[in-house]
């Protein structure tokens, strides 16, 4: 009965190694899906919004996704970054010449600092919009906690951990959720979340950063590979 015990642990663990195997390999075995999956009708009909959208990362998937026949709606919390970014995007595909005009709408809200309400009536003032990607960017070590040195946990206020929470996953899943029904309804449709190495690592090597940070970005990869799951069983992906 032992042996038979052995042999069973032995097979689930190769196959979960193996899942795991399969997991870390798919982005590069798998064929690629083409943009224009998730574009309904034709160049700059469809809409993506991006968070996070003022630099970096965000800016720089928004840009491609412009250049891609998308219009955008460009979400960060500092305005003045946000309309630079717009004007830099409307610049970038005028230049090209794609054949159409990008729209870009702006909205403003502080992941850390703004409300569940907020953020409601941000979503709702995107209802008239075919929305078909949606780019989860904003994350990060918050604002007020860059400057300082890498720090344990237990070097951490109560407000440094909400504001981690806040940014790195709270926002993230109150805005996927909110957008899950339009999605559903406009697709096919794509949720690109967008994590950290420190996931795996548990390692955060950013001023700051203290145990709040990786495992906040092992909920994003988690999350991700659920909502995977879940929009492939509803027809949405």
């Amino acid at each position: 009965m032992l042996d038979q015990a052995l042999k069973t642990i032995g097979l689930v663990w190769v196959l979960y190694s193996a899942y795991r195997l399969y997991d870390a390999l798919a982005l590069w075995i798998l064929p690629a899906v083409p943009l224009t999956r998730y574009q309904k009708k034709g160049p700059f009909e469809s809409w993506a919004l991006v968070t996070g959208a003022s630099a970096g990362i965000g800016l720089g998937c928004a840009q491609e996704l412009a250049l891609r026949g998308f219009n955008l709606v460009l979400c960060g919390h500092d305005v003045d970054e946000l309309e630079d970014a717009r004007a830099l995007i409307e610049s970038e595909c005028r230049q090209r010449r794609l054949g159409g005009d990008v729209a870009v709408r702006l909205v403003v809200l502080d992941p850390v600092a703004g409300s569940a309400r907020q953020l409601q009536a941000a979503v709702d003032g995107l209802a008239d919009l075919d929305v078909t990607v949606l780019v989860n960017d904003a994350g990060g070590v918050p604002a007020q906690q860059q400057q300082q040195r890498r720090r344990r946990l237990r070097e951490m206020s109560a407000e440094d951990v909400d504001a981690a929470i806040d940014l790195n996953v709270r926002f993230m899943a109150r805005l996927t959720r909110l957008m899950a029904p339009a999605l559903a309804r406009n697709g096919p449709s794509l949720v690109l979340n967008v994590g950290s190495t420190t996931a795996a690592t548990a390692w955060g090597s950013a001023p700051g950063a203290a145990a709040v940070y990786p495992a906040a970005e092992a909920f994003v990869a988690s999350f991700s590979r659920a909502l995977a799951r879940e929009m492939t069983a509803d027809g949405a992906a």
